[in-house]
């Protein structure tokens, strides 16, 4: 969207300055984290973490936790996610469940979003994972 910019003397002048200020893109977020809940809603996925980049690949770190599973969510428009490696070395991609869901933006409109979510994990440890598009 392109936005104006008018201002006008309003001391008795009949003088007006506009200009053409910048075309701004929507960018909506990566959600990423952890849940005790197999099923990601937006409820979940907007309570945790907000990264407002564009497309690309991602590294994400997780605290995990017993008995929760690792989550991102981004807008469907992306696309499947075709690589994910966990903590460097082990490929998770083709045992991740993916899941959809519709996500509403702070002004009311809404865009599809695709997860994808580990198993339950059985450990406490933080793990890092790169998912690539």
């Amino acid at each position: 969207n392109q936005f104006k910019v008018e201002v006008e003397d309003t001391n008795g002048s009949s003088s007006k300055v506009s200009a053409a200020l910048s075309n701004d893109t929507w960018v909506d977020p990566y959600f990423y984290g952890l849940s005790s809940s197999l099923t990601i809603t937006d409820a979940i996925a907007t309570a945790g973490k907000k990264d407002v980049t564009a497309k690309g690949n991602k590294t994400y770190s997780y605290g995990a936790q017993n008995n929760q599973a690792m989550f991102i969510a981004y807008p469907a428009s992306h696309g499947n996610i075709n690589s994910a490696v966990m903590d460097g070395a082990t490929p998770i991609a083709s045992i991740l469940d993916k899941g959809s869901f519709t996500h509403t933006r702070p002004d009311g409109t809404t865009v599809e979003y695709t997860y994808y979510r580990t198993g339950l994990l059985t450990d406490a440890n933080t793990h890092k994972i790169v998912f690539g598009h």
